[in-house]
């Protein structure tokens, strides 16, 4: 642990995390570190982040704006996904195995974490007798309802990337407006 907080870029902060997606600072308290690189210019789900620091009555404080370039939508249509355990597959480990392949989804095993997650058809590759992920991914699904804004990160062939709620998540492309 180190006497005094270190703070750090130039490592995206979601690359530190296993169960959710989002781009605020990661504080890891055990080392005294915080990582606050937002990823942008890195990843299509990238922010930046400026780190705010206080100094008031010898106590610190801590905050954070985000900005991007993410277009909002509207979600005009509501869908019902499968809810699972969340798994972040991030860099570098974004081999599976495919278990089976469905109309919309494929069910997969994350070798990295031996979790099983749905993953839509068109982020699978297959390079030789090995598949991978196209992206980095999160088996997070957002049940929304008509109304509901999002954030569009990246559009697939059969799936939209979406920020909601400060979390990076998936919708289908028939639920934007």
């Amino acid at each position: 642990m180190h006497a005094k907080t270190v703070i750090v870029g130039h490592w995206p902060a979601s690359d530190l995390r296993t169960n959710i997606h989002y781009n605020l600072p990661h504080y890891n308290d055990h080392k005294n570190v915080i990582t606050i690189d937002g990823g942008l210019g890195v990843k299509s789900s990238g922010e930046l982040n400026a780190f705010i620091i206080t100094k008031k009555n010898n106590s610190i404080t801590y905050n954070v704006i985000q900005s991007n370039i993410f277009e909002e939508k509207e979600i005009v249509k509501g869908f019902e996904f499968p809810k699972e355990t969340l798994t972040f597959v991030n860099y570098p480990h974004f081999d599976i195995e495919v278990l089976e392949v469905g109309e919309r989804f494929t069910l997969c095993k994350h070798l990295h974490t031996g979790n099983i997650i749905s993953v839509f058809n068109s982020l699978i590759e297959k390079v030789e007798d090995q598949h991978s992920l196209k992206t980095i991914y999160i088996n997070k699904f957002f049940n929304l309802k008509p109304g509901d804004k999002v954030e569009l990160c990246k559009a697939f062939e059969d799936c939209i990337h979406v920020k909601s709620g400060g979390e990076f998540g998936w919708v289908l492309p028939e639920q934007i407006g």
